[in-house]
């Protein structure tokens, strides 16, 4: 396969000529499997101690200024760009730029491999005339869906980000700039409508002033005349299911999905009898509660008085006084004790028709 390459060569017209104005592509592209190659169309005679530069691609290809905004790289200012597109038919290989513009040299920056029909945007400056500035807030979850699956509460919880993106410019060129949004795992980007999705982020494009171009795979989602606040706003939502025994669920939350979130009608009427169990449970164990406290309060009562008794004759109408005291107690204590014992009862009746009804709302599933 060598032999046949060289005597391919040896067998080929020189290749001479002037590399001024006018110059032609000496090479055209072939794909070597996961490579690529250029073969040169006239080979080209270099004597000893000379050097020759050849030019591979030659060509006029579709290009369009932008400015690129990543808070990632530079928080206060986009970085001037192009976006070229390769539609030379050629394979485009890695290595520096350097970029002129109407007025002169304008920066340098680093190429990547570009195969034939795609697009690269090149950063090659800082963009001094636009400024840029970021702020972000995480706004609270917030339950926006929620039904009963038996006796299963599910529910789906929502995140919000938003993000601000402010632009202000400082010179008399219009810009077009590119907003480089990063990815969050889980999220979702509901506003603007369509960014531009890659690999690692969303992009949207922000015309400042009247720019005469922008970049084609980018949709302008904000315009600004230039003058005053230029805010474009990135909303990102991620959505959460989650699932909880209603038998674990409190009367608070129940509560709270009653009020808040749309229910069906049948799991609305559900929740609101277990709510209404729950409530009947909480107030009497709130008052099983203050019963037993005012026992103690009526031990601790008697306790005193017998200490003081202790100090007095029995004849004494201080001693009879405590003693009458005494008695009262014990039949308060007495009352006391039974409506403790009749909530108690109550209180199991109530649980047990909880638990009746969590069964029910359970052997529902099958619907």
């Amino acid at each position: 396969m060598m032999a046949d390459a060289v005597a391919e060569f040896a067998a080929a017209p020189s290749f001479a000529g002037d590399f001024g104005d006018g110059v032609v592509a000496a090479a055209e592209g072939v794909a070597a499997g996961a490579t690529f190659a250029y073969r040169v169309a006239q080979p080209v005679r270099v004597g000893r101690f000379e050097s020759a530069m050849v030019p591979i691609v030659v060509a006029t290809i579709e290009a369009h200024e932008v400015s690129f905004f990543d808070a990632a790289v530079l928080p206060d200012h986009p970085l001037r760009g192009v976006r070229l597109v390769n539609d030379t038919g050629l394979h485009l290989a890695a290595g520096p730029v350097t970029l002129f513009d109407a007025g002169g040299f304008a920066g340098q920056a680093l190429l990547p491999d570009v195969v034939p029909g795609d697009s690269r945007v090149l950063t090659y400056a800082v963009d001094l005339e636009v400024a840029a500035d970021v702020d972000s807030s995480t706004e609270p979850e917030q339950v926006v869906a929620a039904s009963l699956r038996g006796g299963v509460l599910e529910s789906t919880w929502r995140t919000r980000i938003v993000t601000r993106y402010h632009f202000e410019a400082r010179g008399d060129g219009d810009r077009f700039v590119v907003v480089e949004h990063p990815k969050r795992a889980g999220f979702d980007v509901v506003d603007p409508v369509d960014p531009t999705e890659t690999p690692t982020a969303w992009r949207s494009g922000v015309a400042v002033g009247d720019p005469e171009a922008g970049d084609p795979t980018v949709p302008t989602h904000l315009t600004c005349d230039g003058d005053g606040a230029c805010v474009l706003t990135v909303t990102m939502v991620r959505l959460d299911g989650r699932r909880l025994a209603l038998s674990n669920v409190g009367s608070d939350q129940i509560a709270f999905y009653l009020e808040n979130v749309e229910l069906s009608e049948a799991d609305r009427e559900a929740l609101a009898s277990v709510l209404e169990v729950q409530r009947r449970i909480v107030d009497i164990d709130r008052s099983i509660v203050a019963l037993d406290t005012r026992v103690n309060d009526v031990f601790r009562d008697q306790s005193r008085i017998r200490d003081n008794m202790s100090a007095l004759e029995r004849n004494s109408t201080l001693y009879r006084r405590y003693a009458g005291d005494l008695e009262t107690q014990e039949n308060e204590l007495r009352d006391l004790r039974q409506r403790i014992v009749t909530l108690r009862d109550a209180r199991s009746a109530a649980q047990q028709e909880f638990e009746r009804l969590i069964e029910r709302l359970g052997s529902a599933t099958g619907d």
